[in-house]
């Protein structure tokens, strides 16, 4: 079994190219299960683990759903006070477990972080869409339905993991919703007389993937006992964020701070005003300043992930060099570099001359720096140098502020 190393494994066997210019946004797409290579991401063992993790758990992650219908939290969960002595409410097993006997679904709310795979998975979509990721896990039961028919408001990657369940596509299609009450608030009413007739009829079994769009109604039921799967949401940048950087970019022109004119009968200083905002607005819509924010905006809309990688060593990091110090020739002997310090001169071995004139020219340093500055030093020599240096209070390590 291959581990999912790339958008290319996890859609195979359709390649980006054809995912992109013939499903993305515009069709949904069902991958079968040829090789379960999901298998080791989720499974029953790996979803008691995590809910056992009862500490993470809230009414905000963790949720039951009873034939269409939400369960209110505190019917599952006790009180509790946290750490800063604030009264949260904590799903409790034994209640869980009873609404699910009693056939209610569980929704296990962004989970994309709790595990080494569904970080990976994540991040493959995140960087492949330029989108944001958010893993939510459905667990249901035969012939209980959690949802009603509807669309999403982000794309859905959803990987299927235990069980078989039957989704229904439908032909009906709202153009780009958003996460907003206009789209979040519409009557069931309206749904149904929307969703059309069903487009196609999609068996999932463990490792199948199912894209969906956003905006494609659909519905799934759990065709066996006890089916999980993940639904990877992708939430993009749209329209309205370029409207946003646009806002921006007007707030340094006057003519957008002007005052409205007065109301008037014939309205024509409305009609002189709404031409000179019309130009004024697509003078910096066609700018180099207004595709090149967006431009920005694009690379910056993913936030950098650093992980930990402990134990961490002093010398890893980065340094404060004190300030003062210089090198100079010793007076009585022109061959030996001295290191003058407030406490005194101290003489410095040839080999280490380059590099300590390195460390004094700057007020922070990192270890790379040193090892790069160091190329004429074995390893063992820069260890011992860096030592040195610190104990002598030459460095000291770089506390952010």
């Amino acid at each position: 079994m291959t581990f999912p190393s790339s958008f290319e494994n996890i859609i195979a066997p359709i390649s980006p190219e054809e995912f992109f210019s013939e499903y993305y946004g515009k069709k949904h797409l069902h991958i079968k299960a040829a090789e379960n290579q999901f298998s080791h991401i989720m499974n029953w063992e790996k979803l008691n683990a995590i809910l056992n993790m009862s500490d993470i758990w809230s009414q905000h992650s963790l949720r039951l759903v009873l034939d269409k219908q939400p369960i209110t939290p505190n019917l599952y969960s006790s009180e509790f006070t946290n750490r800063d002595n604030q009264k949260l409410l904590k799903p409790h097993a034994e209640k869980v477990s009873s609404f699910l006997q009693a056939g209610a679904s569980l929704v296990l709310n962004s989970i994309q972080s709790l595990s080494p795979e569904l970080q990976n998975i994540s991040q493959i979509l995140e960087k492949s869409l330029n989108a944001k990721s958010q893993a939510n896990l459905y667990c249901s039961w035969r012939q209980r339905q959690a949802f009603a028919s509807h669309f999403d408001t982000h794309d859905v990657f959803a990987i299927h993991f235990e069980g078989t369940k039957v989704w229904q596509i439908y032909e009906g299609f709202y153009p780009n919703p958003i996460n907003h009450a206009a789209f979040k608030s519409l009557p069931r009413e309206y749904h149904e007389k929307q969703k059309g007739s069903t487009l196609q009829e999609v068996e999932l079994n463990p490792g199948a993937l199912l894209y969906i769009p956003r905006g494609l109604y659909h519905d799934a039921l759990a065709a066996s006992s006890g089916v999980i799967h993940i639904a990877f949401g992708m939430t993009s940048l749209i329209g309205l964020d370029a409207l946003e950087t646009l806002q921006g970019l007007s707030l340094q022109d006057p003519s957008f701070r002007k005052n409205l004119p007065l109301p008037q009968e014939n309205n024509n200083d409305l009609k002189a005003y709404v031409k000179s905002f019309s130009e004024s607005l697509n003078a910096i819509i066609n700018s180099d300043a207004f595709f090149n924010t967006l431009k920005e905006q694009q690379k910056q809309f993913l936030p950098t992930t650093h992980d930990f990688s402990l134990p961490i060593n002093p010398d890893d990091g980065l340094f404060n060099v004190t300030q003062g110090l210089s090198l100079k020739k010793d007076p009585n002997n022109p061959q030996v570099d001295t290191l003058v310090t407030h406490k005194g001169n101290i003489p410095i071995p040839p080999q280490f001359v380059p590099l300590m004139a390195f460390i004094v020219s700057k007020s922070i340093c990192s270890r790379k720096d040193i090892s790069n500055a160091a190329q004429n030093l074995t390893q063992e020599q820069i260890e011992q140098f860096l030592h040195d240096i610190r104990a002598m209070n030459i460095i000291s390590p770089h506390i952010p502020s």
